[in-house]
């Protein structure tokens, strides 16, 4: 009987701990005009990536908003556990970087979850440096991506 008991606190706390905590990776980031069937459509160039890969090593791709009036952040992760992933987007301004949105997507297991956010380029001045930071809703500190862009 004790062993019974004890294998059932023991698969309580596994199952528990799996959803009190997800493990995700980004595997790979796109900056798209579009999204069709879940994949990017009209990417950016040079391509987009993970500072966190590439050490600030690569060019950073330019995105000219009188041609992409809307751009979209597309990612593809790793979760082992369901969970929120957020895309904040950030926009360099005269005394720094200002968070102009934060977006919530929720993520299921999966070896490569998609998901994607997008932000107007249209409205006020786009026009300078971005930073889109991945990062677990829960645990905003915990930055999974770092991807940079400019607007001209």
């Amino acid at each position: 009987m004790r062993l019974l008991v004890s294998l059932l606190i023991l698969g309580t706390s596994i199952i528990y701990s799996g959803h009190a905590w997800a493990d995700f990776e980004v595997l790979d980031v796109s900056l798209t005009s579009s999204i069709r069937n879940r994949e990017p459509s009209g990417p950016v160039l040079p391509a987009a990536h993970c500072e966190k890969d590439k050490n600030g090593q690569s060019d950073l791709p330019v995105v000219n908003s009188s041609v992409r009036p809307k751009i979209f952040f597309w990612t593809r992760i790793a979760a082992s556990s369901e969970g929120v992933i957020r895309h904040t987007w950030h926009q360099h301004l005269e005394d720094g970087w200002e968070t102009i949105a934060e977006v919530n997507l929720p993520i299921t297991p999966s070896p490569g979850y998609r998901m994607w956010s997008s932000k107007a380029l249209h409205r006020g001045n786009p026009i300078g440096d971005w930073m889109i930071v991945v990062a677990p809703s829960h645990d905003p500190e915990r930055v999974l991506c770092i991807t940079r862009f400019s607007v001209k």
